[in-house]
């Protein structure tokens, strides 16, 4: 989503007065109905920004990547409640989550300090929690893409954003298969926003986990990115973007392959290399 704005543009020793294309960025906050000792309760859980569009998927790949859902069964209904009073143009909605009775919510574990803005991860968050998969990813037999087939992924992913195309300001996220199919796209102006899309999608078409499946991320692959891909089952994760070490520690111990730079004919393997030596070895593995 984007809009056309008034701009006034300096080349060549000349200023012109046109229009722009830019980002849409609007606040969703996210609450949460819940039952705890026999009583529905409602809470409101966090405040993010982010680029609107499929809000649903948004709100369910975040869920499940804080682990309060296992799957979709566990939410009743999600519905968007109303626009809030906002300044300008900015549309701010509020987003109600009504989960199943059988569901545990521990608040405290999910308890955020601040507003987390489009381009945060952890920001707020008062506790870690667990990181990564109790039980290390195996990626699935078959197909394993190759180091120069992974150029081409990125191609595929700019051939498809046409938000980005038009603003130049946003985030992408690509689940493909590991032959080199693209499954989903999500765009968004948060790079944890357009992952959470991505795996809410998976989530409601049952599609979880991608154990034979890759993520490609558009930025950097924080610690963040790395554990929400670990939490959907993901044996790689590409990005064009440079790795942290938290994330390339959680590569190691969730069993993910983790490729970083993935620019200009080149790209960096951070974490269970091995993968792909065993494909140059054996196309078969």
């Amino acid at each position: 989503m984007h809009r056309s704005l008034p701009i006034v543009r300096w080349q060549d020793s000349e200023t012109n007065l046109l229009r722009d294309e830019v980002a849409v960025e609007a606040p969703l906050e996210l609450r949460l109905s819940f039952v705890r000792d026999g009583r529905r309760l409602e809470r409101p859980l966090l405040t993010t920004l982010r680029t609107p569009g499929d809000d649903e998927a948004l709100a369910l790949g975040w869920l499940f990547a804080e682990r309060v859902i296992r799957s979709a069964e566990d939410v009743e209904s999600v519905t968007i409640e109303a626009a809030l009073p906002s300044s300008g143009d900015v549309v701010a909605q509020r987003m109600l989550v009504r989960l199943a009775d059988s569901v545990s919510v521990d608040l405290e574990r999910l308890a955020r300090a601040t507003v987390a803005s489009s381009a945060c991860g952890l920001c707020g968050r008062l506790t870690l929690g667990a990181i990564g998969r109790s039980e290390p990813i195996v990626a699935s037999g078959g197909a394993w893409p190759s180091h120069a087939e992974l150029a081409g992924w990125s191609r595929l992913v700019a051939a498809r954003q046409q938000t980005f195309d038009a603003t130049g300001g946003i985030h992408a996220v690509a689940r493909f298969s590991l032959a080199g199919e693209l499954l989903d796209l999500a765009e968004d102006v948060g790079r944890h926003n357009a992952l959470d899309k991505v795996i809410g999608r998976a989530l409601r078409n049952s599609a979880l986990p991608l154990s034979g499946e890759a993520l490609w991320l558009s930025g950097r692959a924080g610690f963040e990115m790395v554990d929400k891909a670990a939490r959907a089952g993901a044996p790689l994760v590409v990005s064009v973007g440079a790795p942290t070490t938290m994330a390339v520690e959680v590569a190691q111990t969730a069993g993910i392959t983790l490729v970083g730079f993935l620019r200009n004919g080149r790209h960096n393997v951070y974490a269970h290399a091995e993968r792909f030596t065993r494909h140059t070895s054996d196309p078969s593995a």
